[in-house]
């Protein structure tokens, strides 16, 4: 006589692997999600500390000295001056500059989350959005997930050349860029002396 399973063996053995998948696939959306968050807050420290380490560079070869600034993706760009705070078209530290410098040598990395440039939310370029995560912003301005945004508060007050706030979305979400953080918003203010 042949011994097989039973019904009630079987459907005893679906439930506990339909136990163990739904464990799993669980636990595979937190280590991805808390993998995307680390990366996000990785780019965004590397931006801070790249715009303080580069200010700092600018003030300690003086305010006549200049600073390369990257326009284009093939190297393309020009010498801004370091003591130059207000014109647009000269000073290294305006938001848009560093967006596009920073963007193109790599200090941020690819945003986590993947390319947000078809969200029309977010309303920015997809070439742009598959090489880095950085862009200028202004409060208000929607951003998605893992952008990091930067924009200059004051000019000239408060003891700095350049008050600007830089934020970064942690989660798969939208955020609103504003002068203040969240939970899933890293929010800090850098007084950029670069003269």
């Amino acid at each position: 006589m042949k011994k097989g399973f039973t019904l009630i063996e079987l459907l005893v053995a679906l439930a506990i692997m339909g136990i163990l998948m739904g464990i799993s696939i669980t636990v595979y959306v937190g280590v991805t999600e808390n993998a995307s968050r680390s990366a996000v807050k990785q780019n965004f420290n590397a931006v801070v500390k790249w715009i303080k380490a580069d200010a700092a560079l600018c003030k300690m070869n003086g305010s006549s000295s200049t600073v390369f600034r990257q326009t284009n993706s093939s190297g393309g760009g020009q010498e801004r001056e370091c003591g130059n705070v207000t014109d647009y078209n000269k000073t290294p530290f305006h938001e848009n500059v560093l967006q596009t410098h920073i963007g193109y040598i790599g200090v941020a990395g690819k945003n986590p989350y993947g390319s947000v440039g078809t969200d029309r939310v977010c309303d920015i370029w997809k070439g742009w959005t598959d090489m880095t995560s950085i862009q200028s912003a202004h409060l208000g301005k929607k951003m998605c997930n893992g952008q990091i945004g930067l924009y200059s508060e004051t000019v000239e007050q408060n003891g700095c050349n350049r008050e600007m706030i830089v934020q970064a979305g942690l989660a798969k979400d939208y955020w609103t860029f504003s002068n203040s953080g969240s939970e899933d918003v890293l929010s800090t203010k850098i007084c950029v002396v670069h003269k």
